[in-house]
């Protein structure tokens, strides 16, 4: 331990540390609420998961927060002992070697670093379409420009700019949406108030359909444990980080469960179809039970969640680069931080490079066609078809580091013997628990293939992106290890003053359940 710190001390500068101690437990939970997307959740992927549990979507929410528990485990587990910018890069260097924690890292940055341009172009895309509503036509690639520029001056600048406005942002998407929920309630649903959501009786293709809902239903979830990039920036790290973690995910628990109801009974138990098949679910029962001027106030609030998930998931994959350039994993230039602001600027500007490359490449000229009501085929709107494409191959990037992170946490936990007595079974059963849902919503994603049509270039090029970026990944550690393997035995080791790791006692002691 004492050698760590040597190291942090002789090879950090004041270009190569962050903002110690500047945030406080709303800023982290700021951080990870902002990055669950919780009202584009909830006009994006709902239909999904109700075409398998139909009107019992609101179970496969309560399953798959669940699981998502057994993850968020792991995670404050980790977070307890280690408070680093790195993250997962960190957490699965410390359970299974420096090389699977770089990779962990690679896959997870790259994933949420292709996902910052495809939720930025979901925001582009609501708010180009409530401009046209009021006869003023922009094309959403220019709003996605804008977009861009925003997301700079937020992160750039002192990171709790950047936290603040993420709080108000996802406290308003959640105000507006329990708006909605207490209509839909209040006036009794479509049919009447119902227990039949919470029946897996209710679903018709049985245990099968429900897996696929609750699969389906985990993926929402991603995104919950942001707030461990912010270790090194958090006052009491090891006690607000995973406090952090842990709200967050309730509150997206709740919030799905509740909102799913609503959804459920709003369209009535027995006209699932119409919401599995409804594009716009949150403007159908705003209009139905409230009027058009809530539809309009929520189609804002989707394109402003939108645009916060895209700047926490920039925060967060900003840092985990700057971790690993730090560690000189990647060039080093990465982990250079802003000299007044504490942010890492270089890390900032290469997300929003990258953002802008796939926008221009990807989300100009990716096209998909869907059958209408007469049977003929007609193509999307631009950049619907780039978010579906980016989405699905970033999801196999973050389904990934997810298990890697949860086999950490069996190995590293085992390993450490910090636990005694029963917590032993929790800390084996737990993590088992995420490896396996992990697995089967990694499994899923590829086994079948997504269809080739009606997207082009086919949807089913996006296992085959994932695995192009795996495989670099596997190269650059193997030629990393070739060339300088004493530095490769340093990833996830090199931490800032509040980022040093605890151990002996100290670590049993903020580890014990």
């Amino acid at each position: 331990m004492a050698t760590e710190r040597q190291t942090a001390t002789t090879t950090e500068s004041a270009t190569s540390q962050l903002g110690t101690g500047r945030l406080r437990l709303f800023d982290a939970l700021a951080q990870s609420v902002a990055l669950l997307a919780l009202i584009m959740g909830l006009a994006l992927t709902t239909g999904q998961v109700a075409a398998f549990a139909g009107a019992a979507a609101p179970l496969a929410y309560l399953l798959a927060g669940l699981a998502s528990l057994c993850l968020a485990y792991v995670f404050i587990r980790f977070t307890r002992i280690f408070a680093h910018a790195g993250s997962i890069y960190t957490y699965v260097s410390k359970g299974l070697g420096p090389e699977a924690g770089f990779l962990g890292g690679w896959l997870y940055a790259g994933a949420f670093g292709f996902g910052v341009s495809f939720t930025l172009a979901v925001s582009s895309f609501y708010a180009s379409e409530l401009l046209a509503n009021l006869s003023i036509n922009v094309d959403w690639f220019w709003l996605f420009l804008v977009g861009v520029v925003l997301l700079f001056l937020f992160a750039f600048f002192d990171i709790r700019i950047s936290t603040r406005f993420l709080l108000v942002a996802a406290a308003v998407d959640i105000l507006v949406t329990v708006i909605l929920v207490v209509a839909i309630l209040g006036k009794g649903g479509a049919e009447g108030l119902s227990a039949q959501p919470f029946n897996p009786g209710a679903i018709t293709g049985g245990f099968s359909s429900l897996f696929f809902a609750v699969i389906y239903g985990f993926t929402a979830f991603g995104g919950f444990e942001a707030a461990a990039s912010l270790g090194e920036e958090t006052s009491n790290p090891r006690h607000a980080i995973p406090r952090a973690i842990l709200v967050a995910i309730l509150v997206g628990l709740v919030f799905y469960i509740l909102s799913t109801y609503a959804f459920s009974v709003g369209y009535g138990v027995d006209h699932a179809d119409q919401w599995a098949g409804d594009g716009a679910p949150l403007d159908t029962l705003a209009t139905q039970y409230v009027g058009s001027a809530l539809a309009t106030i929520i189609d804002t609030m989707v394109a402003i969640g939108a645009f916060i998930a895209s700047l926490a998931g920039m925060n967060m994959t900003a840092r985990i680069l700057f971790a690993m350039g730090r560690d000189r994993g990647l060039p080093t230039f990465f982990g250079i931080s802003h000299p007044r602001f504490k942010t890492p600027w270089v890390a900032i500007v290469f997300c929003l490079v990258l953002t802008v490359v796939l926008g221009v490449t990807l989300g100009k000229n990716i096209e998909m066609s869907v059958p209408g009501p007469d049977g003929n085929l007609f193509p999307l709107p631009q950049p619907v078809p780039f978010y579906i494409f980016i989405a699905t191959t970033a999801t196999l990037g973050i389904l990934s580091a997810y298990l890697l992170v949860a086999l950490s946490g069996l190995v590293f936990f085992q390993r450490s013997k910090m636990t005694k007595g029963s917590g032993v079974i929790w800390q084996v059963l737990l993590p088992v628990v995420a490896i396996l849902i992990c697995g089967a919503a990694l499994f899923s994603s590829i086994d079948p293939l997504p269809p080739a049509a009606p997207l082009s270039p086919p949807l089913s090029y996006a296992p085959w992106v994932f695995l192009v970026w795996l495989v670099l990944g596997l190269i650059l550690v193997v030629a990393l290890r070739l060339v300088n393997p004493a530095q490769v035995r340093k990833f996830g080791q090199i931490v800032a003053g509040a980022g040093e790791e605890a151990s002996g006692e100290a670590a049993e002691g903020a580890t014990s359940p």
